[in-house]
């Protein structure tokens, strides 16, 4: 998977993706995993969308490091 616009694939986000899944192999677990750590973990909040385009933070970056999300956000 490559880094976009609103996606960083950053050390600190495969930190995290490597710590929620464990070393899981079947391919629908960690998604799984993934989900429910998002859903159990990231309260649902505004977020400044245009703050953060204009100072070019990539969403995902935003809620790994605030620790909460609106629906767009979460799902990045």
């Amino acid at each position: 998977m490559a880094s976009g616009k609103n996606i960083a694939i950053t050390p600190g986000i495969t930190k995290k993706a490597l710590e929620i899944v464990g070393g899981e192999t079947k391919p629908q677990i960690p998604a799984e995993k993934i989900y429910w750590h998002i859903m159990d973990t990231l309260p649902y909040s505004h977020v400044p969308h245009f703050m953060l385009e204009t100072a070019g933070i990539p969403e995902s970056t935003f809620v790994l490091e605030t620790g909460f999300g609106d629906c767009g956000s979460q799902s990045m």
